[in-house]
This record gives structure tokens, C-alpha cells and sequence, in this order.
């Protein structure tokens, strides 16, 4: 038990940032678009993102990065490959500094600081490879409504932008009824 124990922390490494002067939930928008990605590509969606929060991000996932590399000096190849991924990214929130800014008539409006702890676990999944497009987009779309041959005389059916006929709306002020459809 101990063994394997050992083998699995081996197999992961942990790098946490403290007190990030972020929104927690700013953080956190970037944090999802990352969890269960591939490192490589993580760091390449991070480098491009707008997000502000995406800087810190990269930082703990670098980071973490480095602390398996150390970890693991003989599977340096496995980053290339495509084995290691961000297994879990958390995102704690640290204090919040309140702050007072003037108001009118006198009273006080409050201003919230937060900052954040951003967590990362990376680890190595052995013949994983990374996620495709393709993988992303499981589902299929659903085909859209054919409308009825009764509205529209010709004899092939048109398709509609909407899946179903909406119900005619009642106007509030005046008891008129009005249709909502194209």
C-alpha cells in the first residue's frame, strides 16, 4: 500500500501561488478552460488568453511543470509526448482586503480587494493522448425543424431557423395577438 502510495506521488507534482490580487472568480474562468488539458497546450491557451488572470495561471503551471521535471529526471520525453496533464487546478480564495470609498450624502461605499490561491496537480497519464476537436464536439446537432407543407404550398419542405413554431404572443397593453415567427 505504502509502495503505491509512493508511485502515485511520484507520478504527480503540486505547485500552488499565494495571494494573488485576483477575483477568485475571474480566476476561476480561466482555471476551467485549462483543467484536463495537456500541459503543452494549456501553456499555449494561457500565452494567448486576454485574460489578465491567465499570467498567474501560467505561473503555477510552469511551475508545476518544473516540480514533476524534478521529480521525474528520466520522463522528461513524456512532456513532448503528450502524457502529462493538469490533472486538478483549484482556486482558493485568499483574504480580502475592504477598503472605503466616499458615497453620496455622507455615507460609505465598500470596495472589496479579493486575491485567490491558484492550485495545480500535474500528472502523467501513460498513453493518453492529448484532446483533439474531434473529441470536443461528441453530440451531434440536432437538424432543425421542417415546417409544415400547409403554410408553404410547394412541394419540398423549407427548413426553419427555429426548432419548433413559437406560441402567438399576447401584447400587454392592448389584448392584440401577435405572432412571433418570421
Amino acid at each position: 500500500m505504502a509502495e503505491r502510495l509512493k508511485e502515485i506521488k511520484k507520478k504527480t507534482a503540486i505547485a500552488k501561488l499565494n495571494d494573488v490580487p485576483t477575483s477568485p472568480r475571474k480566476m476561476r474562468l480561466v482555471a476551467d478552460i485549462i483543467r484536463g488539458v495537456e500541459v503543452n497546450r494549456a501553456l499555449d491557451i494561457l500565452k494567448f488568453s486576454k485574460k489578465h488572470a491567465s499570467v498567474s495561471l501560467e505561473k503555477v503551471l510552469r511551475s508545476a511543470i518544473a516540480n514533476w521535471e524534478a521529480k521525474n529526471p528520466d520522463n522528461t520525453k513524456e512532456l513532448d509526448n503528450g502524457n502529462v496533464s493538469g490533472k486538478t487546478i483549484m482556486v482558493d480564495e485568499g483574504r480580502t482586503l475592504k477598503r472605503i470609498r466616499p458615497c453620496p450624502q455622507g455615507r460609505a461605499g465598500r470596495i472589496r480587494k479579493r486575491s485567490n490561491h491558484p492550485l495545480s496537480h500535474v500528472d502523467y497519464r501513460p498513453g493518453k493522448s492529448p484532446v483533439s476537436l474531434k473529441d470536443l464536439f461528441i453530440h451531434p446537432i440536432h437538424p432543425p425543424a421542417v415546417r409544415s407543407l400547409s403554410r408553404f404550398p410547394r412541394d419540398q419542405p423549407t427548413i426553419s431557423s427555429q426548432p419548433f413554431p413559437l406560441p402567438p404572443v399576447r401584447h400587454p397593453s392592448r389584448n392584440l395577438q401577435r405572432s412571433c415567427s418570421p
